[in-house]
């Protein structure tokens, strides 16, 4: 009976496509057949080309990171040539009634170089607009619930006095009062003077 039970009855297992190589199956025994150790063992050769490859791309970084060093150390530190004033970016906003583009008005933004110096963005300056539209007045929300009846305010001040009335008008006249009682009889009044004598 052979050894090489490994390489018997190499079936598919469960769960691997069918086009797929079928795994070794180690032996019973633990005893591994000259074939299998072959095929188990990997090349050593294209490793270590591979590390060798490697090693010596490192070693080419590092001498022309060093290298680069050298150069820019090596360039002189003076200060380049003053360029000539960039003109002023200037930004202007007016506003845009409601229109077809609009309907609820909007403000318009101008962007441009301020070519003459002069601090005023000018029509023949402007290099961008942007228009910006105000959205459209949102639907109500629902009334909010009545609030809890605040407390009671304290007595305000007295008010000033006001003016007299003017005077009433004259009463009617009364009726005629009744008749007196009768007065008591008065003294006996003094002798009156003689009289002169008679002629004939």
């Amino acid at each position: 009976m052979s050894t090489d039970i490994g390489y018997q009855n190499q079936e598919h297992i469960a769960g691997e496509p069918a086009d797929s190589q079928a795994k070794p199956i180690p032996p019973l025994n633990g005893n591994y057949t000259t074939s299998q150790v072959a095929a188990n063992t990997p090349g050593k050769k294209p490793r270590k080309v591979l590390q060798v490859i490697q090693i010596f791309s490192i070693i080419i970084a590092l001498i022309l990171s060093a290298y680069s060093a050298t150069i820019i150390w090596s360039l002189p530190d003076g200060a380049g040539q003053s360029g000539a004033d960039a003109n002023e970016v200037l930004v202007r906003t007016e506003g845009r009634n409601a229109d077809h583009l609009c309907e609820e008005g909007g403000a318009d933004i101008f962007i441009g170089n301020d070519l003459n110096s002069n601090g005023i963005l000018e029509e023949n300056e402007v290099t961008s607009t942007t228009r910006l539209c105000h959205g459209k007045t949102g639907l109500s929300g629902p009334q909010g619930a009545t609030g809890a009846e605040g407390p009671g305010g304290g007595a305000g001040p007295q008010g000033t006095a006001g003016s007299n009335g003017t005077n009433g008008s004259k009463g009617q006249k009364g009726a005629p009062g009744s008749n007196g009682s009768n007065g008591s009889q008065g003294a006996t009044g003094s002798k009156g003077q003689k009289g002169a004598p008679g002629s004939n």
